[in-house]
């Protein structure tokens, strides 16, 4: 994982070469610097961390409303295989792109409405 990828707000679980976290916890991010500081106090180096698979079932936890082959949430619209239609299909692999994506297309941030596991 890479700072550039990473704004606060966003989501992220621990691997195996994670401190102080078991593998597979899901982390908020509070900053991003030289290591990432997590909302629970804890700071992890990017190497202990990865990208959440984006899947159908998070879509809808956050917010995301199935209609035939799309999610629907405030105007952004996800086809069934996780990319957007834009400038040609924009592809998402992780829930941290789907939440800097939505910002940048809304200007609000991409609310959880259920608990995230991984």
């Amino acid at each position: 994982m890479k700072a550039k990828n990473l704004r606060v707000g966003n989501l992220v679980k621990t691997n195996e070469l994670a401190c102080n976290e078991t593998k597979g916890s899901i982390l908020k991010v509070a900053g991003v610097g030289l290591d990432v500081d997590f909302t629970n106090g804890t700071t992890q180096n990017y190497i202990g961390i990865e990208g959440i698979k984006l899947t159908h079932k998070l879509l809808k936890q956050f917010g995301f409303v199935k209609q035939q082959c799309f999610f629907y949430c405030e105007g952004v619209c996800i086809e069934d295989d996780f990319t957007l239609e834009g400038f040609g299909k924009v592809p998402l692999r992780y829930v941290h792109q789907l939440q800097n994506l939505f910002f940048a297309l809304t200007g609000t941030e991409l609310v959880l409405k259920d608990k995230v596991s991984a």
